[in-house]
């Protein structure tokens, strides 16, 4: 609004009707010019990736739905759901569930040896021994949740049913269609914030496609985190971020915990680890074969 109120000042119109054309010009032509601090996309292009719906056919990513059981093989939150539902399905004339609503001790049982941790929980694991369960193993928790809000998995009483309707998805040759609905209901109505404790910020999550394409676009090769950190947020994003966290790390924490570590678990990015015992030890990334597989961008 500054800049066009610059552009008009000091100009002459006959009407209403020639200012607002003009005013109408000015907004076209700021919509489609390319942005550096957006990535170098206009507004436009911005407003279809992070306004429209996925399945809008005007989105501006299309997600591959015809993957390989070989192609999804590295994403450790597909392996982590497949073995939960295989796990309730084997013991489902037990009773799976607590009086307190989480995972039995016989499912964690037989989960053990199938669950791969996301590297934050196996730090902890291994520096203080930690007991298996969900209270101290995220990746428990945040796998089962998932599958609840996809409604893959309903609570019935002292048990988690695997809905029938669902249970195709664990042939392999459905493989892509179930990698499809973990990825879509992680990112789009899974709470991504409470995967750490910082603030809400929904902005993130909402914006989430910008931080997408960021990453196609910077990292065909390993891309520092450093160089990343001024990138991957939306410049309002960013800044929101900045007003609401107390802490000086903040933007890397959160770019840790909401972009990095799920897109790890879904196989679509590898990364690069410091030495240092912070679980915020990524130093750059770059994204998989499948990353391009899964996710073509119409920009």
């Amino acid at each position: 609004m500054a800049s066009m109120a610059e552009e008009l000042a000091g100009r002459d119109f006959k009407d209403i009707a020639e200012l607002q054309r003009e005013v109408s010009r000015i907004n076209e032509r700021y919509n489609n010019t390319p942005d550096p601090e957006m990535a170098g996309l206009s507004p436009n292009q911005v407003f279809r990736l992070i306004h429209l719906p996925w399945d809008n056919e005007n989105f501006a990513i299309r997600f591959n739905k015809e993957l390989k059981i070989e192609d999804v093989h590295d994403s450790y939150f597909f392996r982590n759901t497949r073995a939960l539902l295989n796990i309730l399905i084997e013991l489902e004339s037990e009773y799976t569930a607590t009086v307190a609503g989480n995972l039995s001790r016989n499912v964690l049982k037989a989960l053990f040896d199938r669950i791969i941790l996301r590297e934050s929980d196996r730090i902890f694991f291994n520096e203080y021994s930690y007991s298996f369960n969900e209270s101290n193993a995220y990746t428990v928790s945040e796998t089962r949740a998932v599958c609840e809000i996809a409604n893959f998995v309903r609570k019935r009483g002292r048990r988690f049913l695997v809905a029938k309707k669902y249970r195709d998805l664990l042939l392999d040759e459905n493989a892509s269609k179930l990698y499809y609905l973990l990825f879509a209901t992680f990112f789009r109505r899974f709470n991504i914030a409470s995967r750490d404790g910082f603030s809400a910020l929904y902005s993130i999550q909402s914006t989430i496609p910008f931080s997408f394409y960021v990453i196609k676009r910077f990292c065909n090769d390993f891309c520092s985190i450093n160089d990343l950190e001024q990138k991957i947020f939306l410049p309002a994003v960013r800044k929101e971020i900045i007003n609401q966290s107390k802490v000086s790390w903040s933007i890397k924490g959160l770019f840790h915990t909401r972009i990095i570590e799920p897109l790890i678990s879904f196989g679509l990015i590898e990364v690069v680890r410091s030495l240092g015992r912070s679980v915020f030890n990524v130093e750059s990334i770059r994204k998989t074969e499948l990353f391009d597989k899964f996710m073509k961008f119409s920009i």
